[in-house]
């Protein structure tokens, strides 16, 4: 006797981008989500846990439009299909990749307990204060302290 299952859904961050088209550009409405389903595609396909966060030291196009697929799949399952990550993946370009990058580390942000999404949020806002002060100490010719590599913020160091 097979068993009456109910898909629970997870909640879900609106993005809508723009996709360059023959026609144009076109706005496309998505809702991203990291649920554990999304959270493991993501393991599986890149080798990187996004619950460690160790994924977020290894970003390359490829392992970005991995999350994106996985975060689009619970609510857009018409992308789970062989070949729905590669449509989505041809639909970003150097226009609109900063957005999708953004729109995925968001929705990450958002799944994650109200807790570690306030020390990522402060952690962020700290790195965003010492870049400006950087900025404004070289535009007065002042010496600043070489730190081009700032560390990474995750729910693992959070």
């Amino acid at each position: 006797m097979a068993a009456n299952l109910k898909r629970r859904l997870t909640p879900s961050y609106a993005f809508t981008f723009e996709v360059e088209t023959d026609a144009g550009l076109e706005r496309l409405a998505l809702r991203l989500c990291f649920d554990f389903n999304a959270l493991s595609l993501v393991e599986e396909k890149t080798g990187f846990s996004l619950l460690t966060g160790a994924i977020f030291n290894h970003l390359t196009a490829g392992i970005t439009l991995t999350m994106f697929w996985a975060a689009v799949i619970a609510y857009q399952p018409e992308y789970a299909v062989a070949g729905g990550r590669e449509v989505l993946g041809s639909m970003i370009t150097h226009r609109n990749a900063g957005p999708v990058a953004d729109a995925v580390e968001e929705c990450f942000v958002q799944s994650l307990p109200p807790d570690q999404q306030e020390r990522i949020r402060l952690a962020k806002e700290e790195a965003k204060a010492k870049l400006e002060a950087k900025r404004k100490a070289l535009e007065a010719g002042q010496p600043v302290e070489d730190s081009s590599n700032p560390p990474t913020v995750t729910p693992a160091t959070a």
